[in-house]
């Protein structure tokens, strides 16, 4: 039930027990009051005429219900039913012998009356006497017992209102102790939607604001300890070639190497290790800009060959040194695709470099191309070392170990290329059974 019928169902019960209580309880405070003198001369009539007995014994039975000190006296007969016989003129007795009611009831109570009955057989007469409390006085006990009841009506309906408020407001309170007890530390408090239609609504909406907000708080936990985690590993692994770059250099001002090609092996491992830090730290400040926008393309049509055989023509030296073999499946000279031709290397660039350089030696590296639904499909796989299953969602979010190597932040940034060329970064890896690593890039038909 909603919350404004609730409402509307106390107001009315409201008003009915207050107009309940005022009905029973003005009796009980305003007390008996003699009744007006116009209906005792109807009853007396009434039971007379209808009575089956004799006129005077009829008389009797009804005059005996009387107030004491009434005078009756029964005309024509002249006959006292109850105290002393009333005079009566003549004219008046005539007319009340001609079916007309004579009655005269003074200021200060009591009453005088002529009463026909039975078809003007005969004439009822009666002198009733004032009564001990005078009419204002009885008009002022109603006026005060009316008041009283009033007062016990309002009181009992204030109470039975402040139990309707506390049933109807109840689910409220339940709701604003829930929202003071939310915070940093409860997180998971949740509301009981039950209650009105309007309540329970809102404790739905604050159950999905809350759920919200912890799913927000648990990500931007989880986002701190990730950026923690993500500043020691750069740390690590830019101080690591460092560390090596300054220990070959301080060698070589220590005199320590004597002769060209010692000095030379130094001068090429400063540089091997410097590349490295150059190629993180500008990896970095590209994955600070795309935070803020998209990479910016440059978009043309090329044959997918020239940055393939490219990246196979810079990366035979390193497999070569590690016995990795470079193999090429259904690659079809003709293919030509739509993308940034320098990003589309430096993408192929990374995924191959990551298999050759951390699949593990005597592997083999196979780049399969095949082309389907308007798209040409570039997969890269491995059969070295492969990922464990723990490490495999958090391999691109960039310098992520994965069995004691270092990921680095190449696969970071080619997922975000793959995404800005129309497709998606797929991965597939096992422990022990090699690395598939595959995206797509819009195929052109000549």
């Amino acid at each position: 039930m909603s919350l404004w019928a609730r409402l509307a169902l106390s107001y009315l019960a409201v008003m009915v027990i207050f107009f309940g209580v005022l009905a029973l309880a003005a009796p009980l405070f305003t007390g008996a009051h003699p009744p007006h003198p116009q209906d005792v001369l109807q009853d007396l009539k009434r039971n007379i005429d209808g009575s089956p007995e004799p006129l005077e014994e009829a008389v009797r039975k009804a005059c005996s219900k009387l107030k004491p000190g009434t005078r009756v006296t029964l005309f024509p007969q002249k006959m006292a039913i109850t105290g002393p016989i009333i005079e009566v003129e003549a004219e008046p007795l005539d007319q009340a012998m001609h079916g007309q009611v004579v009655a005269r009831m003074p200021e200060e109570g009591g009453f005088a009356a002529l009463v026909p009955l039975r078809q003007n057989q005969a004439v009822l007469a009666i002198d009733a006497p004032p009564p001990p409390t005078k009419p204002y006085d009885i008009e002022r006990a109603v006026n005060l017992g009316y008041v009283r009841a009033g007062m016990l009506a309002t009181l009992i309906c204030a109470l039975v209102g402040l139990a309707f408020s506390r049933a109807v407001t109840k689910p409220l309170r339940r709701l604003v102790q829930a929202t003071e007890s939310f915070g940093p530390d409860r997180l998971t408090a949740r509301i009981d939607e039950g209650g009105p239609v309007e309540v329970a609504e809102l404790s739905r909406s604050f159950n999905r604001m809350a759920d919200r907000l912890q799913e927000t708080v648990e990500t931007l936990r989880s986002s701190e300890a990730a950026r923690r985690e993500f500043l020691g590993d750069v740390s690590h692994n830019l101080m690591t070639p460092l560390a090596a770059s300054m220990g070959w250099v301080q060698a070589m001002l220590d005199g320590m190497v004597r002769n060209k090609d010692e000095e030379r092996r130094h001068l090429e491992r400063i540089m091997r290790e410097l590349t490295f830090v150059s190629r993180s730290v500008r990896r970095l400040l590209e994955l600070s800009r795309w935070e803020q926008s998209d990479p910016e393309l440059r978009f043309e049509v090329f044959p997918l060959t020239e940055p393939l055989l490219e990246v196979a023509e810079t990366l035979e030296s390193s497999a070569a040194s590690r016995n990795v073999q470079l193999a090429f499946e259904g690659l079809d000279p003709r293919w030509r695709v739509e993308g940034d031709r320098g990003r589309v290397r430096e993408l192929l660039q990374i995924l191959i470099e990551n298999a050759v350089l951390h699949g593990g030696r005597d592997t083999t590296v196979r780049v399969v191309t095949e082309q389907k639904a308007g798209r040409v499909w570039i997969t890269v796989a491995d059969n070295g070392f492969g990922i464990p299953a723990e490490d495999l969602p958090m391999v691109k979010k960039g310098f992520r170990r994965s069995s004691g190597r270092n990921t680095g932040l190449g696969l970071a940034i080619a997922d975000r290329l793959a995404r800005s060329h129309g497709g998606v970064l797929e991965l597939e890896s096992a422990t022990g059974q090699g690395t598939t690593v595959r995206f797509s890039l819009r195929a052109v038909e000549d």
